[in-house]
């Protein structure tokens, strides 16, 4: 509220039920929101967030290029095809800017050395997990 009012914007800040908030959001009644929200680490698949039809479209994005090409995206399977439609779905992001993201968390996660089978890759985050099952613990 304080930084917004130096740059000329005023905001008044209301509490409510999270529940109330998104319902708010998802039928496109409130003007802003700071939100918390975590693409996965495994698909980056868009469609629940800036799809027309989106369940998590908060921004109440429409675009109808964008919805072609999250249609295109969700049926293929391999990373590499599936890279040129992602590509373009990042331009027009980046040109006309849906949503603002003011932090971008890279979670580290760190294990013991005598933890076998976790990912090489620290910031596998969610993915990493997921695999959890195939660790083993070296005695």
């Amino acid at each position: 509220q304080q930084y917004l009012a130096k740059v000329g914007v005023e905001v008044e800040i209301e509490e409510a039920p999270v529940a109330s908030i998104l319902e708010g959001m998802r039928e496109c009644t409130m003007e802003a929101s700071l939100f918390n929200w975590t693409y996965g680490d495994i698909d980056p698949d868009p469609f629940s967030t800036l799809h027309s039809d989106g369940g998590n479209n908060f921004a109440c994005y429409k675009n109808p290029r964008m919805d072609e090409l999250i249609e295109q995206g969700v049926q293929i399977a391999d990373p590499e095809q599936r890279k040129p439609i992602y590509d373009e779905i990042q331009e027009i992001f980046v040109d006309e800017v849906p949503v603002l993201y003011l932090q971008i968390d890279d979670w580290v996660h760190m294990y013991s050395a005598k933890v076998k089978g976790v990912p090489e890759d620290a910031l596998e985050g969610t993915y990493a997990f997921a695999t959890a099952w195939q660790w083993s613990l070296e005695e």
